[in-house]
């Protein structure tokens, strides 16, 4: 149905209502007439009723007798009249008709049979009306008076009990009918003319209308129902052209910036979308980073507790080891005593033996004059009895000090291999602190090169890594420290380690030379045996020889036997003792040897301990920063589980973005942006994680140029057809350079390695100001295939509302609308950070001056509001400063800031503040 029907249908409608609401009131109303004309029946019922009641009073007075009351009262009644010929009648209560001014032959008979032509009895009902309530209404058919039909008729009748008589009166309905039907004759002439009236305005208003409207309700209500529902593609239409004039125009002009502003939507929703799945990607590799610097720095925390436990280990055994080196010491030297002593005991045996083996000399030359010399062979028999008794007795120390010396060197013995198991322990200790110093170290370069992805990785996430970044070079810095501390525990141990081999090889040579005396208190203790023997041999001979003095001369033959074995042992005595003394000496020379050695041993056993005290303050210095370490680990992780709390925040908000856009329809655009700036990105991503070492050098992960989304695309037709042409050759040319800059940063890590770095970055840099040139271009091309370019509106347009006719004002306040504007612009092309500084420099610059030149004209002409406009000023450049402050500290969201500020400046500063001191210098000739 088209407007103009349903404008014909409204005007019925509306007639029909006004019909309806002047009728309603009119049927209201007969109905309220009929119960007005009741109420007034009632009241002249009740009037007459009045008249009765005075000629009863005269009754009660004896001024009338009781028939002369009556019949004055019947007459006075029979003449009243109201309205039109209405009037009352009396019955009583048998019913029998006492007077009726119209039918008197009714008078005096009985009512009680009489019936209307319904049926109905209505005296009969009058009694009982009366008898019931004494007064009320009753319904029944009566003629007219001068008529003989019967009508219906409505009468009030109320008895009057002392007289027994029943008065009424009534009303014809027709009558009520007719006055009824001459009102809404009246109404319905007056609700013609305001139907008249109101027609005339609908079709003026209708007409206007659809002037308004420019197009017809039908092609209206399709176009918005179809933009309701997220088409907005459709325009309304006024016949076969498009409509430019109404509403119909509004709406398409309206369908236009609509369109304008979702393809904006659709095109950064499509950015944010493919930098939001690296984000989600870059976000596992920090978190994984996170944990695994997390994990290492526990590992080394718990590597540099084992070393600890490791150093006070060695120390304690290198204190058991100098106690064992001192104990050694204390014995060799003992030894050396025991030795001086055997030596002296040897040589005061070796002159008893050469005492003896000249009495045996003597007693062999002067045996032919024994018996002339018996007193003398009685005192050198005593005299060598009393040497043989000193030198047993010198055997006998001899041979307590050999076992003593054996005992001690046994001891040294042992005590030099418990020192050679200590020193070998101890050099195995030594082995396994340099392994988890090793280890250490391996972990100290995996924490940097972890530290140097996390930085890396925290500068590709840009402002969102940065606070990563900080915990990053934190990390790396204690990983150099770790590394310095470990290199210095390396030294140390490498010192031990010589120590721990010297010392080893002094105790080796100790407990050879304790087993060489050892072997040489053997060998004395079996010459002082061998001694014990001969001695006892030559005591017994001694004894024999005192025996035998009385017979000296009986036995001369058996004497000489006798001194001849004297001397032979005397001999063998002094050979055995010689030998003893020699061994002596050499034992005293070794023992004085292990106690140079044990000496030795001992300062070396010192100098490890000072050794291990150092390396266990270095261990101690190295746990505290791994406890740092770990602290800021622990940061780190903080950091990745929250930077992953927010790129799930991002990734959520990202899909409603996107599912809110897909509920509008723009048009098929020429490209999915989201799907090549994704594929762009992803190669980013894997150019930068090749740099660091993350994925191999392989040009495979790169892929074929053709095989990328936007490859796939420059082969579809929609590229081919795509205009503007120039657009589409240069997406190709920078495409290509695109792809040739990745290969050669693939290719220099593939052939440098490591050593590449540098300069595979700088190929990286060139890559990345590609890729800005590429969004770019891909940006404005999304724009104009789907939207018309010539009437992309500016952001803040001048209007003369801006205008305050004051010249220079007004060529200030063009200069800050050009400069919102052109930051606006700058975000829609997603450069607004590259250029925010210049813009808060020039808005800096532009307050400066405008500021100004403006308060020199305020107080040249006494405004009097000079100083809350200053204040207002003050305010804006601190709001610029602060933002300046906040752009310099790296805080992205200074771009919308900026641009909210710069448009609140032109609302309410130019359009509010500046307008309210124009008339007060206008007025004093300022122009």
């Amino acid at each position: 149905m088209s407007v103009r029907k349903r404008i014909i249908f409204l005007i019925l409608l509306a007639l029909i209502g006004v019909f309806i609401s002047g009728f309603i009131p009119i049927l209201s109303s007969k109905n309220q007439m009929l119960k007005d004309r009741e109420m007034e029946t009632r009241y002249v019922v009740e009037t007459a009723y009045g008249i009765l009641a005075f000629y009863h009073e005269r009754q009660q007075a004896g001024t009338l007798t009781l028939e002369a009351a009556q019949a004055q009262a019947l007459e006075q009644i029979k003449s009243l009249r109201y309205g039109h010929e209405d009037y009352f009648w009396i019955n009583d209560f048998s019913p029998s008709m006492i007077m009726h001014p119209f039918k008197p032959e009714l008078n005096g008979t009985s009512l009680a049979n009489f019936e209307d032509p319904t049926g109905k009895k209505p005296f009969i009902a009058m009694v009982e009306v009366v008898r019931q309530n004494k007064e009320g209404f009753v319904h029944y058919m009566w003629p007219k008076p001068d008529h003989k039909d019967p009508v219906r008729k409505i009468s009030f009748v109320k008895g009057f009990t002392p007289w027994q008589w029943i008065i009424g009166s009534g009303i014809y309905v027709d009558d009520v009918d007719h006055a009824f039907n001459e009102s809404l004759l009246l109404i319905l002439v007056d609700l013609l003319i305001l139907a008249g009236i109101i027609s005339a305005v609908f079709l003026i208003i209708a007409r206007s209308i659809l002037r308004q409207l420019g197009a017809e309700i039908i092609p209206l209500l399709e176009s918005v129902s179809q933009m309701a529902a997220g088409n907005i593609t459709c325009r309304v239409h006024s016949g076969n052209q498009r409509a430019s004039e109404g509403i119909g125009g509004a709406i398409n002009h309206l369908a236009d910036s609509l369109a304008q502003v979702m393809q904006v939507i659709s095109l950064h929703s499509g950015s944010i979308s493919a930098c939001a799945g690296e984000l989600v990607k870059i976000r596992n590799l920090v978190l994984s980073d996170a944990n695994n610097t997390n994990h290492l720095s526990l590992e080394v925390a718990q590597q540099n507790e084992n070393l600890s436990r490791e150093i006070v280990a060695i120390t304690e055994k290198i204190g058991l080891v100098s106690g064992n080196i001192q104990a050694v010491s204390g014995a060799a030297y003992q030894v050396s005593g025991n030795v001086a002593t055997i030596a002296s005991g040897a040589e005061q045996a070796s002159a008893n033996i050469s005492t003896m083996a000249a009495a045996a000399e003597e007693i062999t030359a002067n045996l032919g004059g024994v018996n002339q010399s018996l007193e003398m062979v009685d005192q050198s028999v005593q005299a060598v009895a009393t040497s043989i008794h000193d030198m047993s007795k010198s055997l006998g120390g001899v041979s307590d000090l050999c076992e003593g010396a054996s005992q001690e060197s046994s001891k040294a013995k042992e005590l030099a291999e418990q020192t050679q198991s200590i020193m070998e322990r101890l050099s195995q200790s030594a082995k396994e602190i340099g392994q988890v110093v090793d280890v250490i170290n391996n972990i100290a370069e995996q924490t940097n090169m972890l530290a140097l992805n996390a930085s890396i990785e925290a500068a590709g996430a840009g402002e969102s890594g940065k606070g990563f970044a900080v915990v990053a070079n934190e990390v790396k810095e204690l990983a150099r420290q770790t590394a310095q501390a470990t290199h210095m525990i390396s030294d140390k141990i490498h010192g031990i380690q010589a120590n721990t081999r010297e010392a080893a090889f002094a105790n080796d040579e100790i407990g050879k030379a304790i087993s060489r005396i050892n072997q040489s208190n053997v060998e004395i203790t079996l010459s002082v045996e061998q001694q014990n023997k001969t001695v006892h041999a030559i005591s017994e001979a001694i004894n024999t020889v005192a025996q035998s003095a009385a017979s000296v001369t009986r036995n001369a033959g058996e004497l000489n036997f006798a001194a001849q074995e004297v001397a032979r042992s005397a001999q063998e005595a002094a050979l055995g003792t010689a030998e003893v003394a020699r061994t002596a000496a050499e034992v005293a020379s070794g023992a004085e040897s292990v106690a140079r050695e044990s000496s030795a041993a001992e300062t070396m056993s010192k100098e490890i301990r000072a050794s291990a005290e150092t390396t266990e303050v270095a261990s101690k210095t190295v746990q505290e920063k791994m406890i740092d370490a770990n602290r800021v680990a622990q940061q780190a992780l903080g950091s990745a589980l929250q930077f992953q709390r927010m790129g799930t925040v991002l990734q959520d908000m990202t899909g409603a973005l996107f599912a809110a856009r897909m509920e509008m329809n723009t048009g098929t655009p020429a490209f999915e942006m989201r799907l090549i700036k994704g594929g762009l990105l992803a190669t980013q991503a894997l150019l930068e994680q090749t740099v660091q070492g993350r994925m191999p050098p392989d040009l495979k992960n790169l892929g074929e140029p053709k095989n990328s989304p936007l490859g796939e695309w420059l082969s579809t037709p929609q590229a081919a057809s795509f205009q503007p042409r120039h657009m589409l050759d240069e997406l190709k040319e920078l495409y290509s350079e695109s792809h040739y800059l990745s290969s050669q940063t693939i290719t220099i890590i593939a052939e440098k390695g490591w050593d590449g770095r540098d300069a595979a970055g700088a190929v990286l840099e060139k890559f990345l100001a590609n890729r800005k040139k590429l969004f770019t271009l891909l940006n404005k091309m999304y724009m104009a295939s789907t939207t018309d370019t010539e009437h992309a509106r500016s952001f803040f347009p001048w209007s003369k509302e801006l205008v305050t006719t004051i010249a220079f004002v007004d060529d200030d306040h063009r200069k800050l609308v050009e400069m919102v504007n052109s930051l606006h612009l700058a975000m829609k092309d997603e450069e607004g950070s590259a250029k925010v500084e210049k813009i808060i420099d020039g808005l800096v610059s532009y307050a400066e001056t405008h500021f100004s030149r403006e308060v020199e004209m305020l107080r040249k002409f006494s405004y009097p509001e000079l100083d809350g406009h200053m204040v207002k000023h003050d305010l804006l450049v601190a709001r610029l400063k602060e933002l300046s402050e906040k752009y310099r500290h790296g805080e992205f969201t200074v771009v919308m800031d900026l641009l909210t500020l710069a448009k609140d400046w032109l609302v309410e500063h130019i359009l509010r503040t500046d307008m309210l001191y124009v008339d007060h210098v206008k007025q004093r000739g300022q122009t």
